[in-house]
């Protein structure tokens, strides 16, 4: 227990011991602000993002179509176009158009003589493997729309065939074609952010 006699002595030593720890800390809270307050300033103005610029991003909006939710560009608006035997979706703007296709009759991109710089890699949607494939399409009818050029295809079997003697595979394909290269970018972000419904 301390006496009056001795607190004066107590003061005095512990501020002699704590003045290291505290100058210590100060140094330590002096160098974290170096390094949060330029990080804070990179995510807060979009120069780093999280998520692959996808959920922070302000002018994407999510949206449901044929049993998939998925995240667009908010300027992307969907058509009246309907399908019959598969479920079908398609948004545009100026720059790109994006088509899915949900049922019994979608398909991998295969190479042939038009599709040029033809690439493709396996990448995961929503837990399950799917082809993606970019190439640039050298149809005649692309070649007489720019906006068609470069594509990106995606392809997922979201369950496959119970019968082998009627083998109907539900799929699900999501197309998408555009002017620019960084339509692949954009295309990859799309996909990677489906959710099966």
């Amino acid at each position: 227990m301390f006496t009056s006699d001795k607190l004066p002595t107590t003061i005095l030593i512990g501020t002699f011991l704590t003045t290291p720890f505290l100058t210590n800390i100060n140094c330590k809270i002096g160098s974290f602000k170096r390094l949060i307050i330029p990080a804070f300033v990179a995510v807060t103005f979009g120069l780093v993002s999280p998520h692959n610029n996808i959920a922070a991003a302000t002018d994407w909006v999510r949206v449901d179509a044929c049993h998939i939710s998925f995240l667009l560009p908010r300027d992307l608006k969907r058509s009246n176009r309907e399908g019959i035997d598969s479920c079908i979706a398609e948004f545009a703007n100026r720059k790109m158009e994006l088509s899915v296709d949900y049922g019994w009759y979608g398909g991998r991109a295969r190479k042939d003589e038009v599709t040029l710089e033809f690439k493709e890699k396996n990448i995961s949607v929503d837990g399950k493997t799917a082809q993606l494939a970019t190439y640039i399409d050298d149809s005649l009818y692309a070649r007489k729309n720019p906006n068609r050029k470069y594509v990106a295809h995606l392809y997922v079997v979201v369950r496959p065939s119970e019968s082998e003697r009627a083998p109907m595979t539900t799929s699900l394909m999501i197309t998408v074609r555009g002017k620019s290269k960084n339509v692949e970018d954009v295309a990859e972000r799309i996909f990677r952010s489906v959710r099966f419904q």
